[in-house]
């Protein structure tokens, strides 16, 4: 037997796609729907971080996961409700048609985008603070040693003289480097 024939081609896994996901997820949660009514309330009100997953483009999702789950905790209250009055079909109708459970669904997810859009800046504000009181101890620190060892060490020239007095050897096998005593 050739060995062409004893090697099996390995074809790259597929990665499912979003729209596939979207049709996974309604085939699978229709039937659900019928027999579970909290299925219903969290179908109806974590819309917004469906739209989410749909909208954004990113890998890893950031958005999706700061918008789902704000929703999800807004959406706590009612499904709670829904299984403290034994998933009644009534009640999961009044919970899904209240006004307030859908301002306090939407209001959370905008809260998610907020939470989303504005950690970017944060970030980057605190990075700019900390690399300024670095910078700002660094040059404190010069300032010191200007006091200390005088003007001269803080010239140009002194800097050039440092570095061509030390040159940098080997120490040996491991390569560690060390200055040469002068």
């Amino acid at each position: 037997m050739s060995e062409a024939g004893n090697k099996k081609e390995h074809k790259p896994k597929k990665r499912w796609t979003g729209r596939a996901l979207v049709s996974l997820w309604i085939l699978a949660g229709l039937p659900l729907t019928l027999v579970l009514w909290p299925t219903l309330i969290l179908g109806i009100f974590m819309a917004p971080t469906l739209i989410a997953a749909i909208v954004e483009r990113r890998r890893k999702k950031h958005m999706t996961a700061s918008v789902g789950f704000l929703n999800g905790v807004a959406v706590l209250p009612p499904v709670a409700e829904l299984w403290e009055s034994g998933q009644d079909s009534t009640l999961a109708m009044h919970l899904a048609s209240d006004p307030l459970n859908w301002a306090i669904a939407l209001v959370a997810s905008g809260c998610g985008y907020l939470v989303f859009i504005s950690t970017e800046w944060v970030v980057a504000a605190y990075y700019r603070w900390t690399w300024a009181d670095r910078l700002r101890r660094i040059e404190s620190n010069q300032e010191q040693l200007i006091e200390s060892w005088g003007a001269e060490v803080a010239t140009p020239e002194a800097n050039q003289l440092m570095a061509n007095s030390h040159p940098v050897q080997t120490d040996g096998e491991d390569g560690t480097q060390s200055a040469a005593a002068a």
